[in-house]
């Protein structure tokens, strides 16, 4: 197997003898294409290929005067959705997969060789993910950033192989998504006012909404849209103090934290509440997952409410903390009927997660393994190895939540860390990094924490276990990361150290 200077790193690369030199001009070409290859990204990926001038699809493509042409095929040879097969000839680089997301990781694996050198070696790359939810989440709530960014970030994770794109869309500080039927969400909790007295938010228009599922489909990404529920809802609450247990009027909160705000689980009109969002969700949004928060949610309100308490009696819950349970089942079956399946942070376990949730794991790895015990299908998300709020260094870094997350760190995720998770490894779908928000105001801030991390994460969650290297892995990303760099990413100085534990 030779070492090229891609990330994640292919399961196996074999030189055949020879080398394609580069011309100063090519043409993407499409052979054969059927209705999966013409919805490709084309001059995305033209962008992407240098000396790459026109794109062409078709049979009939192949008569032409330019110095290459690029066949790439869709055929049914490959065992694996996501699996393809990158031949590279000297006149000619073939591409076959069963899938179109294979056809696309295959493509983001000629576009690297292509970004890296002149000199490109004949060979067959033989490629396939280890995991299926290859993940990363970006908080817009704590701060909100313009669609154009959006894009730009799910083009990251494309170029990376990896397939979820979880949106963290509402949270105490901020809700983002237009919702038709309660327009007072984006007209009152979308804004907050700052301590200097300025006023700041934003949200997404439904055509913004519907331009970034497109987009991030044509990149063979599914975005997971959450809608953080039944605590971190202090903007909900201001714009629908009434679905709170003491009806109290609140402003949308201009700091990070806890907060007490809850959504009271006694009123049916909590839940008329979630069947028309959710019902919105589910038109905006074409993944089956839908992500329903459940994090953090203190329940010191629904204890002193008559309500509630009148609920725990007649569900026979002992504890406050136990209606979440009952919260979380009626969310679920709203859901089940949209045919969606709910997603949760992992404290839904707490109280009796559905049976058909999937949960997230994001305090230890003792969380995913009471998951699976209970037959959950699991994502790993630990704050050890996957919060890329945290800080890079241990000093000399721009202001960040705490924590301390090097480069080594993340590389060394594997989602299937303990026996018992092995054991179950049919129930783990993969992993996932978070990026909250709190203390990045604007995008280059949300770069510089993401990049180079995301390349470690990538290949953590694509390439065998048996292949993972870190010192090979530092000498393919410095490439990776000029690449990054010609296309108009900021990212963190490999120069500046402490890429170790």
């Amino acid at each position: 197997m030779i070492e090229l200077p891609l990330i994640p790193r292919p399961v196996t690369v074999d030189a055949t003898g020879g080398s394609w030199s580069r011309p100063n001009a090519f043409r993407l070409v499409i052979q054969g294409a059927d209705a999966s290859t013409k919805s490709l990204p084309l001059e995305y990926f033209s962008h992407l290929m240098p000396s790459c001038t026109t794109v062409a699809v078709g049979s009939d493509a192949s008569a032409h005067t330019h110095d290459i042409s690029l066949q790439l095929t869709l055929r049914s040879n490959q065992p694996d959705d996501e699996g393809y097969t990158l031949e590279i000839h000297q006149q000619r680089a073939e591409i076959t997969s069963s899938s179109y997301a294979g056809f696309l990781w295959g493509l983001q694996t000629l576009a690297q060789l292509l970004s890296h050198g002149t000199e490109i070696p004949n060979l067959v790359c033989v490629d396939r993910p280890r995991f299926r939810w290859r993940g990363m989440h970006l908080d817009v709530a704590r701060h909100f950033f313009p669609v154009e960014f959006v894009l730009k970030f799910i083009e990251l994770l494309s170029r990376y192989k990896l397939n979820r794109f979880h949106w963290h869309l509402t949270d105490d500080q901020g809700w983002r998504l237009p919702i038709d039927s309660h327009p007072l969400l984006t007209e009152i909790g979308a804004w907050r006012l700052e301590s200097d007295g300025s006023r700041y938010g934003g949200c997404y228009s439904r055509d913004e909404v519907a331009g970034v599922v497109s987009h991030a489909r044509s990149l063979g990404i599914e975005v997971i849209p959450e809608i953080d529920l039944p605590g971190h809802a202090s903007a909900l609450l201001a714009a629908c103090p009434d679905l709170s247990c003491d009806c109290r009027k609140i402003d949308v909160p201009n700091s990070w934290g806890v907060f007490e705000n809850t959504l009271c689980p006694s009123r049916e009109s909590t839940y008329q509440f979630a069947d028309a969002v959710f019902s919105e969700v589910a038109d905006l949004f074409d993944s089956r997952y839908v992500h329903i928060g459940g994090d953090e949610c203190p329940s010191g309100n629904w204890a002193k409410h008559t309500g509630c308490r009148d609920r725990m009696h007649q569900l026979e819950i002992k504890s406050a903390s136990g209606l979440q349970g009952h919260f979380n089942q009626r969310i679920a079956r709203i859901l089940r009927e949209l045919d969606r399946t709910p997603v949760g942070w992992d404290e839904i376990l707490e109280s009796g997660a559905p049976s058909d949730s999937v949960i997230m794991c994001w305090r230890d790895l003792r969380y995913a393994e009471q998951a699976v015990a209970a037959g959950h299908e699991t994502i790993l998300s630990p704050m050890s190895h996957c919060y890329f709020d945290f800080y890079q260094a241990r000093d000399g870094e721009p202001k960040a939540i705490g924590g301390h997350l090097p480069l080594s760190r993340v590389y060394g995720f594997d989602p299937l860390g303990s026996e018992l998770l092995e054991a179950n490894a049919r129930l783990i779908l993969g992993g996932q990094a978070n990026v909250w928000t709190e203390y990045m105001g604007n995008p280059e801030h949300v770069e510089y924490m993401t990049i180079p991390r995301v390349c470690a994460l990538s290949e953590a969650l694509w390439s065998d276990k048996e292949s993972h290297d870190f010192g090979s892995f530092l000498k393919r990303l410095p490439a990776n990361i000029q690449s990054l760099t010609r296309a108009g990413y900021n990212h963190r100085s490999l120069d500046k150290g402490s890429s170790g534990s």
